[in-house]
């Protein structure tokens, strides 16, 4: 289950403006008003992207279970063949935008720059090993949980976790939004550089993009 008290923007306020005061300085803006910026070759996408990523810890629980095997599954005490195996672990879910597929077009002469931003996806899963653990582990006689089924258990956990995250409409909104939101700012502080009046219009088919 996803920990909603426990999500967090990793961009967090302060460090978007002290992100986007150093990439301004590293431009090195013309002195005059009439110069121009090529702003595909000047917005850094991929670090911006990586500053509007959202990370969610979550919590998650896996199952085995197997009946017991012949004469035994009606209720024998040996319960030859029963095997029961229940885990769980902490992890992290990263949400955010394939920067390689954010297309920006240069400015029109009012102004306007064209900006296509793919949905957002889930960049990354991953456990915390040093919280993985068994809550419960249970067999009959002479029977014993292997390996194998102790790691098919985990990944059937994680398939389940990954299905869940990705239709978690609200995070994935929100880590489009934080690149958006982002890459706008970036582009109008590099206009206000030069002297320039920048403003962004959002395209939905990357295509459009000339």
């Amino acid at each position: 289950m996803l920990r909603n008290l426990m999500t967090y923007i990793c961009c967090a306020i302060v460090g978007i403006v002290l992100a986007m005061g150093i990439y301004i300085l590293i431009l090195q803006p013309a002195e005059n008003t009439n110069a121009f910026v090529d702003i595909t070759d000047n917005v850094p996408v991929s670090k911006i992207c990586e500053l509007a990523t959202l990370k969610c810890f979550y919590h998650n629980n896996g199952v085995f279970e197997k009946k017991e095997e012949g004469l035994f599954q009606y209720g024998l005490a040996a319960r030859y063949g029963y095997k029961k195996l229940f885990i769980e672990y902490d992890g992290i879910v990263v949400y955010g935008i394939d920067a390689g597929q954010v297309k920006i077009s240069n400015p029109n002469s009012d102004g306007i720059v064209d900006v296509y931003v793919p949905d957002a996806g889930i960049l990354s899963i991953n456990a915390i090993n040093s919280t993985l653990k068994d809550n419960i582990e249970d067999t009959g006689w002479f029977t014993t949980i292997t390996p194998d089924e102790r790691s098919k258990t985990f990944l059937t956990a994680q398939s389940k976790m990954e299905e869940q995250a990705q239709n978690d409409e609200h995070m994935l909104i929100k880590a489009k939004e934080n690149a958006k939101t982002l890459i706008s700012q970036y582009i109008i502080e590099v206009g206000k550089t030069i002297g320039k009046d920048y403003s962004v219009k959002w395209i939905d088919n990357i295509n459009d993009i000339t």
